[in-house]
Formats: C-alpha cells, sequence, structure tokens
C-alpha cells in the first residue's frame, strides 16, 4: 500500500506546525527525523486521523482520503504506536488486542482462544511473542509496545507508524525491535518511524525525511547519506568542530545520599544506596528499567519513605518533605510526564505555574499580566513551540 500527502498543513491559531508536506510512504522501512517541535508527531496524527488538515491531501494507492478519526484510519489499513501506549493497565494482553477490534477491522465476534491463535499465526519472530493472559500493568515497557505491534497487526494493518518507539527501550530490546520492523516490511508493510538517533536510521532504515520548523528539507535513501548530511538538514547549519574543555573544580557537596534503602520491601529497589553529586556536575544514573533509577530519584523528592541519611545543600532531609526538598532547589521531570508532570486538558501558562501560585498572585487572585510576560518568556528562552 502507497501512502502519499500533497501539501499538508496543519495551523494551530497562527502557528504552523507543518507546512505544506509532500511525500510518499511505499513498503519498506522509512524513519522521520527532525528537532523537538519541527512537526514530526504532528504529521503523523493528521496520517492516523488524530488531527484535522487545515489544507492538503492524504491519499492511499492513489485515492484520496479525508480521515475524520482515527477509526476512519484503521478501516483504511493504518495503524500507529504513539509514545504513550494506549493500553488498560487492569486487563489483560489478549483483551487489550481484541478491544475494538471486532469494529475496527471487520473480524466480527472472535473467541480468546481464537484469537490468540490467530495472533501466533501472525508474529514475524519470536520476540515479538508476550504472555497472553497477563495484566498489562505487569508488564516491562518493552513487552507494553510489544502489545501496541500485535494490536496493530490483529487490526490487519498495512501501514505502521511508531512515534519514537526506542525512547524507552534498553540497547537489546531496540535490537529486537528493529528486527521485527524489518520483517514486517519484508512482508510488504509500509513502517513510518519517527527517530533522533542518526543509528537507527542509518543501520535499519531504507528511506529518511527530514523537517525542520514544520517543512520537509531533505529525503532520499539511507544508503546515498550520512549522519553529517541528516543532522547539518536538522539544524539547518554545518557542524561546528569544538574543543572538549578542560574539566573544571568541582563545588561544595549539593546532594548526598549514604546507604538511602525503600523502606516498603514489597516495591523496594533501592538497597544501601550511597550517592555524592558536588555542584557543577553531571551525574547520570544507568541501568535497565526497573533497576531503581526512578525509585532513587523518588526518594530523593520526598516521594518514597526510606532509611538511611540524604543531605541537600547541607540540610538534612527526612522521608516525605517534597516541600523542603523543591524550597532548597531540587526539580524533577519525571519518567512518565503525561500522568505525574502536566495538566494536558490545559495550556502551557498554566502548566508552567502550577505549584508557583504564591508567585502570581496579589490580594487573592491571579495576576494575569505577570503571568502571560514570564510564561512568554519561558516559552521562548525554552523554545516550547
Amino acid at each position: 500500500m502507497k501512502l502519499e500527502t500533497r501539501d499538508l498543513t496543519k495551523q494551530f491559531g497562527t502557528f504552523t506546525a507543518v507546512d505544506r508536506v509532500s511525500l510518499s510512504f511505499e513498503p519498506g522501512l522509512h524513519a522521520i527525523v527532525g528537532e523537538n517541535g519541527a512537526g514530526k508527531s504532528t504529521f503523523l496524527k493528521l496520517l492516523f486521523g488524530l488531527h484535522e488538515p487545515t489544507s492538503g491531501e492524504i491519499s492511499l494507492d492513489g485515492v484520496k482520503k479525508k480521515f475524520r478519526s482515527s477509526m476512519d484510519a484503521i478501516r483504511s489499513g493504518l495503524g500507529m504506536v504513539q509514545q504513550h501506549f494506549t493500553l488498560v493497565e487492569t486487563l489483560s494482553v489478549i483483551d487489550n488486542i481484541m478491544l475494538g477490534a471486532e469494529t475496527a477491522s471487520g473480524l466480527g465476534i472472535l473467541k480468546r482462544k481464537e484469537a490468540i491463535k490467530h495472533l501466533e499465526s501472525l508474529l514475524p519472530n519470536a520476540s515479538l511473542s508476550v504472555p497472553w493472559e497477563a495484566l498489562v500493568g505487569d508488564l516491562t515497557i518493552g513487552q507494553r509496545q510489544r502489545v501496541e505491534i500485535l494490536k496493530l497487526l490483529f487490526r490487519e494493518s498495512k501501514i505502521l507508524f511508531l512515534d519514537e518507539p526506542t525512547a524507552v527501550l534498553a540497547p537489546q530490546e531496540i535490537e529486537e525491535l528493529f528486527s521485527v520492523l524489518k520483517l514486517l516490511a519484508k512482508q510488504g508493510r509500509t513502517v513510518v518511524v519517527i527517530t533522533h538517533k542518526m543509528r537507527e536510521v542509518l543501520d535499519h532504515c531504507d528511506s529518511y525525511a527530514v523537517l525542520r520548523q514544520g517543512k520537509l528539507v531533505a529525503r532520499g535513501l539511507v544508503k546515498d547519506a550520512t549522519s553529517e548530511t541528516i543532522v547539518e538538514a536538522m539544524i539547518g547549519r554545518a557542524l561546528e568542530q569544538r574543543s572538549i574543555a578542560r574539566p573544571q573544580p568541582l563545588g561544595t557537596h549539593a546532594l548526598r545520599a549514604v546507604s538511602l534503602t525503600e523502606k516498603d520491601v514489597s516495591r523496594g529497589q533501592l538497597k544501601n544506596v550511597t550517592v555524592d553529586v558536588r555542584s557543577g556536575e553531571v551525574v547520570g544514573i544507568a541501568g535497565v528499567e526497573g533497576s531503581g533509577q526512578s525509585h532513587l530519584v523518588e526518594a530523593i523528592m520526598g516521594l518514597r519513605d526510606f532509611s538511611g541519611e540524604l543531605e541537600v545543600l547541607g540540610e538534612s532531609v527526612k522521608p516525605f518533605q517534597t516541600a523542603q526538598v523543591r524550597d532548597l532547589g531540587v526539580g524533577l521531570v519525571p519518567e512518565d510526564r503525561h500522568h505525574q508532570a502536566l495538566w494536558m486538558e490545559e495550556s502551557c501558562r498554566l502548566n508552567y505555574v502550577v505549584g508557583l501560585e504564591d508567585h502570581f498572585f496579589k490580594h487573592g487572585l491571579l495576576d494575569y499580566e505577570e503571568l502571560n510576560k514570564k510564561s512568554s518568556e519561558w516559552s521562548k528562552d525554552y523554545d516550547v513551540r
């Protein structure tokens, strides 16, 4: 199945997120790359019916299509794995896969055993298999992603979109994912992947397209490209060779954790963890998912009970003292930003100030003039588009 767009455009108010993009995708594995805010995710959402285009055309095998919803796209043979999965954690794997599939694919009402048998016949290789009766809430992130892909195969999708699928995966899982995607492409499916990682583009994909500020600025076959040419197209300038600065003397202790251990034994992942971070230092905490990285930062932020010692800027911190930690200047960008950090139904302006209300209230009323001024400054400083 061939997918084409002609002058596809999407505007949100005065902001143009996707600007007259004309692309075509045939069976194979294709990459869409670009900086954050380049319009990549919005472009895929247009193709999958999650947004309606402001102007332009979408066609499948030469036939113009107008998707008013994702269900229209699914019925036309398209499927999408989004950055944030759309699974029901309290249902089993097989129930999640079957949910809505009768309407979407025209398969009719299927019994569970028939559905499992059908799915097993669709598996391109063993790395995509998952325990059918397991609760989705008990699966790893990598397993949940496999469930999302299996949903698309079960619905007989011919064109698959994946929005930054490797962002949450360990290296071994990334290789397994691309081995599956390559097999699906060899079977005649069209697979389109958004990624920031040049190695994934060069090692696995057939073609690439580069978006910058909503415009298509480059495209071609991967075999004819280099990482330098693709990155230069992404950022709009030649890469600079920079010398590595000499290490600077480290400052005082900014954060010290000694023998930090979670008290909740049933869920505890932290055991005698000692960390020492000085001012001016960048420390990376590595490990596969589930090794305790998130639990460590959550304990530091006062979100988990622990034993041991914790100091921030020389001040002792007890468990569950989030306000104290924040007042000392510690902030957290959580792993699951949609559910733990952002108010998705509200504007960027209000999201900026949630928890900072005291700074923007005068006489008990919100100072919108100051709020608008600050939010505009922050959006500009941090390139929020």
